[in-house]
């Protein structure tokens, strides 16, 4: 029977379909829950509210497009991470992989002192769970791991939660290079890539991670993957943008400063980038902020597709429209190309369930648990079916630009150029050839949309063409027959009992049963006289409705769910051929390629939605890529996160500001008033800097940015408990690493090679110095900029040290800009804008910003008076009196000191004899030291004798 016979007659019946807390095997995105294990025996278990069936009564197997527009809804990193160090020299080898994507990373570098580029690349990586070698269970280096994942550390991976990130120590001895070597060969979908790149030179520690990673993937958490189906990449350091946490955390890359507050739409730079469709998509984006790419020819090749889309609107909605549809190919792929191993099934579960309940049915666990991967098996290949279908309707939205015969390069041909690496994926020949072995094997009718469980159940029952197998026709006429029983069931008691809005409902808890509202339960009970012999069971009020079943329509669901597993293990059998060819070695890799090109063309689109919505508030312009000793330039260039702040709160458009840092004038200095723009300034040319090298347009008018290697802010005002340094403290560590970043001896193994002139970083200090006192300040960042300006970087330092200026005249390579301020009287209004030279600040421009943020006038006049009087002006006859210490002011003192020994003398006396002789002594203490100020008997306070206080 073919499953449209069966979706006519539900719809004939206007089914109104129950709605599931839990989830089954399906996620409610429509992706697979591989990890999900249910208990067989209440698996259809009519009366545990906590049981779920097979399929969520939400899930869709068509991806919901809204998913993953939030950063804290998608899951975008890799699931297990295996790390390991070299006994001297700081080197890490690093392995990771992620299972729902079929991806696994190698990478080996060095690192400095506080493993600054393993950080970042757990940032990156952002896994659930950290693998080491037992032997660095003390040492610096799982400190560094636990406190970059916050995860708590466990010797035994069994006994730790699975649901909270965690650090396993494993043997030294599971970390094995020849494993690793052997696990890339067995595994890997092409060698030749991942050889060269470890051979070249030998990375013996990323093979030693990836020995243990694979150990622990196959043998603790049971799973074997097929041969030449994993995507091995090896990921070089120096062929990405080094950004360190304290970089990404200044610059708000991941996490907006302000997320705490109670502003609503305060957002990172991801989150205002972020318009992507598919979890694929989302995590390469959020990749490409973190780690964007240092070479001109891939940020050329992303600015070019991103100009291509920007310029024909028509062709961008086509393409996110299709995204929309795409399911999440990467998970079905993955559980398509592996094999996990069965449960361990304890008697109690295998057994059959023993309730006395005449509804509790009796499922065989081991069938039950063939049946669910079977389901989880067809659901897959409906997502990877809708996903092949897709790729024609994408091969034309992309090829809409082909390039005209006239060779103009105005003409579309631009569409072509930037969107071919796309389209030659997309065209491979393996992908059409696999399209239509699915459809020999799968209806036509097969959807991938599914408004409930029951349907979702249906259509995976129904996907195999019917003809194939006898067997399996025969199950499903027998499952679609007793639908139709059920249904018949509830017509005949509705009108036994003369209930015309008694129905049928589905969902994952209870299976089957019958809803009626309570009013109509309550005006006319649902007696046995009324139903005969029918009886009614489990009833349970559910809000407005009275939910029930009966003893017949108990023994229905039971065929159902029975039958429903057989259908499932047919079709299983029917798809074995199928899954073979999916594992097909010239399968598996251009179906990891169309997972790329879907990911790389989400994070175009994605962009270019940003980039459009963002020119509502200013100029969006494409950078031009330099070498990398070419000049930083920058016209009007603006603040992409406070822009929209700015602008929401009507203070006004955003002022733009223009820089320029080249090898002649490689170190800026930027002088300003608290609160004048100095500080914004330095980060947004960061910023803009980062955007370019991730392929998006800048908000500048004009932007020239060299390819860069390194790129530092250091803005930290905090401490840090968890290291026992002061705010000053971790200021010069931060201080101390980017110099080394600078000088290269933090440099990777595989950059010390190049040359330094193409090892250009851009390094961002913001009031270096301000923890401390203002002469060591002051001394400290002198001779920071006096060592940085002999180094090839481009540094751009904001300071309220005045004195600084001087270098201008000292260094040639050192240019000078303030923030200009207009100083009325007792006040300071700042223009935020830049112009070159170092205007000298005002006196007492703190002041005016203390008054401006609400302290109150007094305290502001009398710091001013302070202030004056340090500077050698002569104040006022008054102001002189108020600020002079004289006789009686030093007799207040001395009281308010003896009234504090009275005090502490009152709690802490043993009895009154005590009291009296130290009250005596004080006495004479006090009047000793009136003496010896030169003040009159007359002046001082008669004492009064002792208090009583016994």
């Amino acid at each position: 029977m073919e499953g449209g016979k069966w979706g006519r007659g539900v719809r004939d019946r206007s089914i109104q379909f129950g709605i599931s807390a839990g989830v089954g095997f399906l996620e409610s995105a429509g992706s697979l829950s591989g990890a999900s294990r249910m208990a067989p025996a209440r698996f259809i278990s009519m009366r545990t509210a906590s049981t779920t069936t097979g399929l969520s009564s939400k899930a869709t197997l068509a991806r919901d497009s809204r998913g993953t527009s939030g950063a804290s809804r998608v899951s975008h990193g890799m699931a297990l991470v295996a790390i390991v160090e070299s006994g001297r020299g700081h080197e890490i080898g690093l392995a990771a992989f992620a299972a729902d994507a079929g991806r696994a990373e190698l990478r080996q570098f060095s690192d400095d002192h506080v493993y600054s580029r393993l950080l970042m690349a757990m940032s990156v990586l952002d896994p659930l769970e950290v693998l080491l070698p037992a032997s660095a269970a003390d040492q610096p280096i799982r400190r560094a791991v636990g406190a970059a994942v916050g995860a708590r550390q466990c010797r035994d991976s069994a006994s730790a939660s699975s649901d909270g990130r965690r650090i396993t120590f494993l043997a030294r001895r599971l970390f094995s290079e020849m494993v690793g070597l052997e696990a890339i060969e067995r595994c890997a979908v092409d060698t030749v890539p991942v050889r060269l790149a470890i051979e070249t030179p030998y990375k013996s520690l990323a093979l030693e991670a990836c020995g243990a990673l694979m150990q622990y993937v196959e043998h603790r958490q049971n799973t074997v993957f097929c041969p030449r189906t994993i995507q091995f990449v090896y990921t070089h350091c120096e062929d990405a943008l080094f950004m360190d946490a304290s970089t990404a955390q200044s610059l708000e890359l991941l996490q907006n400063e302000a997320a705490h507050t109670a502003l609503a739409d305060s957002r990172s730079v991801y989150q205002a980038l972020n318009r992507t469709r598919t979890r694929a998509g989302s995590r390469l984006l959020r990749r490409r902020i973190l780690e964007p790419p240092a070479d001109a020819a891939s940020i050329e090749q992303s600015l070019d597709a991103l100009e291509a889309l920007l310029g024909d609107a028509h062709q961008h909605l086509s393409l996110v429209q299709i995204l929309r549809q795409l399911p999440d190919v990467e998970s079905a792929l993955a559980q398509l190309l592996r094999y996990e191993a069965a449960l361990a099934l304890n008697d109690s579960t295998a057994e059959a369930s023993r309730s006395a309940d005449p509804l509790e049915m009796v499922v065989d666990a081991r069938a039950l648990e063939q049946a669910q991967r079977g389901a989880r098996t067809v659901c897959n290949v409906l997502l990877l079916k809708r996903a092949l279908e897709l790729i024609p309707p994408l091969l034309d939205a992309l090829e809409r630009g082909e390039p005209a015969e006239t060779g103009d390069a105005s003409s579309p041909a631009s569409l072509h150029t930037a969107f071919q690496p796309w389209c030659e994926r997309l065209r491979d020949a393996a992908l059409p050839a696999l399209r239509e072995d699915i459809q020999r094997v799968l209806s036509d009718e097969a959807a991938t949309e599914a408004r409930g469980a029951e349907q979702l159940q249906m259509q995976t029952a129904f996907a195999v063409r019917s003809g194939v197998n006898g067997l399996l026709d025969a199950a499903r006429g027998t499952l679609s027959s007793t639908t139709e029983q059920i249904y018949q069931t509830c017509e005949e008691l509705k009108r036994r009992w003369r209930q015309p809005r008694l129905h049928v409902c589905y969902n994952a808890r209870r299976g089957y049963h019958l809803s009626l509202p309570w009013l109509d339960a309550q005006s006319r009970p649902l007696s046995s006289a009324q139903g005969g012999d029918v009886s009614l069971r489990n009833p349970v009020r559910a809000s407005k409705l009275l939910l029930f079943t009966t003893d017949d329509l108990a023994h229905l669901n039971t065929m159902y769910h029975e039958t429903l597993y057989q259908v499932w293990l047919l079709s299983v059998s029917e798809l074995k051929r199928l899954r073979s060819a999916v594992q097909d070695e010239a399968t598996v890799r251009a179906l990891h390629r169309l997972c790329d090109t879907v990911a790389a063309l989400d994070v175009a689109t994605s962009l270019t939605s940003a980039v459009s919505e963002a020119r509502a508030h200013g100029t969006w312009t494409r950078p031009r890529i330099t070498t990398p000793g070419g000049p930083l330039a920058i016209q009007n260039g603006r603040h992409m996160l406070l822009e929209r702040v700015v602008v929401r709160d009507g203070r006004g458009p955003f002022v733009p500001n223009d820089a320029y840092l080249d090898e002649a004038t490689n170190v800026a200095l930027v002088f300003g008033a608290n609160a004048s723009g100095k500080s914004v300034l330095a980060k947004q040319v960061a910023l803009i800097t980062l955007l370019a090298h991730v392929g998006c347009y800048v908000p500048a008018d004009y932007a020239s940015i060299p390819t860069l290697s390194v790129l530092l802010v250091r803005s930290r005002t905090d401490d840090s408990l968890e290291h026992n340094l002061s705010s000053f403290a971790l200021e010069m560590r931060e201080a101390a690493t980017a110099l080394q970043f600078v000088e290269g001896a933090a440099a990777s193994t595989a950059s010390r090679s190049q040359e330094p002139r193409e090892r250009r970083k851009l390094v961002v200090f913001d009031e270096l110095g301000r923890a401390t006192s203002a002469t060591d300040g002051k001394a400290l960042a002198w001779a920071l900029l006096e060592h940085l300006s002999g180094t090839s970087a481009y540094v751009l330092f904001a300071t309220h040290f005045h004195p600084l200026a001087a270098l201008e005249h000292w260094l040639p390579n050192v240019r000078a800009v303030h923030m200009r301020t207009t100083a009325p009287e007792h006040g300071l209004v700042p223009e935020f804008k830049a112009s070159p030279g170092a205007s000298p600040i005002p006196l007492g421009y703190g002041l005016a910003v203390a008054a401006r943020a609400g302290l109150p006038e007094e305290l502001v006049e009398m710091a001013r008076q302070w202030l004056r009087q340090e500077h050698g002006e002569r104040p006022r006859d008054d102001v002189r009196k108020r600020l002079t210490l004289t006789p009686r002011l030093a007799t207040y003192a001395r009281a308010n000191q003896l009234y504090q020994r009275l005090l502490l003398l009152r709690y802490t006396a043993i009895d009154r004899q005590h009291t009296l002789t130290q009250f005596a002594r004080l006495r004479q203490q006090y009047q000793q030291a009136l003496c010896s100020s030169s003040v009159t008997a007359s002046a001082v306070p008669p004492c009064r004798a002792a208090p009583d206080w016994s």
